[in-house]
């Protein structure tokens, strides 16, 4: 059917949030230094819509419900508390906030220090054995710190953990995409399994020939001391 102005206020919304996402650089100078994020602009959109009206407010039906002041029929907005519990991803949501959590937990009690001090003496251990367990948030500032201990480039360790973590295809709790491919209740464990297996190993064994090849054609791999900045090699 003819779209609804609700799906048009939806779209203009988006069309919006991604105006202000691609011009903070220039608004965010109006407020304090690091006042404002991306989140910001994202909790500003979703809060208009549980505030903006459902339908026309200048069409005749909803002038009519106000000149007769009907409160009982109160206006329907496009996002409603009920909707939103219902619908949205809550699994998602602590799936994210939880992996933030827990890595400013680790990092500000000073575990991924400890596990640095205890790991430090496995420096005959070669890259691979850390990324093989690495998960990009809780382990991207242990690894680096192994890296730089051992008076090696981070990126040895940090490069490959990055691009491992999103290995995740074998699990529903495993990212984000996952938890909701998976809310859809059409896909069981079993076939999320089968099927991330072949593109973990696959993808496992790719990560590891880009860090040992191309990775070193991009950054300079082998020059580097504790005080050296990391930058791409210029072309």
């Amino acid at each position: 059917g003819p779209i609804r102005y609700e799906e048009i206020t939806v779209v203009l919304s988006f069309l919006a949030l991604i105006i202000l996402w691609m011009t903070r650089p220039i608004w965010h100078k109006m407020f304090k230094p690091n006042y404002v994020s991306d989140g910001t602009s994202a909790m500003l959109i979703s809060m208009l819509l549980f505030i903006l009206p459902a339908e026309n407010p200048f069409s005749s039906k909803i002038v009519e419900r106000l000149v007769e002041n009907k409160k009982d029929e109160p206006i329907r907005t496009v996002m409603t508390w009920k909707l939103m519990r219902e619908k949205f991803s809550w699994s998602t949501l602590f799936l994210l906030g939880g992996g933030f959590a827990m890595a400013d937990g680790v990092k500000k009690s000073g575990l991924s220090e400890l596990l640095c001090s205890q790991l430090s003496g496995m420096q005959w251990l070669p890259p691979w054995t850390f990324i093989a367990f690495s998960s990009a948030i809780v382990c991207l500032p242990m690894v680096a710190s192994i890296a730089i201990a051992q008076n090696m480039n981070p990126l040895i360790y940090v490069l490959p953990v990055t691009f491992a973590s999103s290995f995740t295809f074998m699990f529903p709790a495993g990212t984000p995409p996952n938890a909701i491919v998976f809310s859809a209740k059409i896909l069981h464990v079993s076939d999320m399994i089968i099927g991330g297996l072949v593109l973990k190993i696959s993808s496992f064994i790719l990560c590891q020939v880009f860090a040992q090849t191309y990775a070193y054609l991009i950054f300079d791999m082998e020059g580097f001391n504790v005080s050296t900045p990391l930058t791409p090699n210029a072309p």
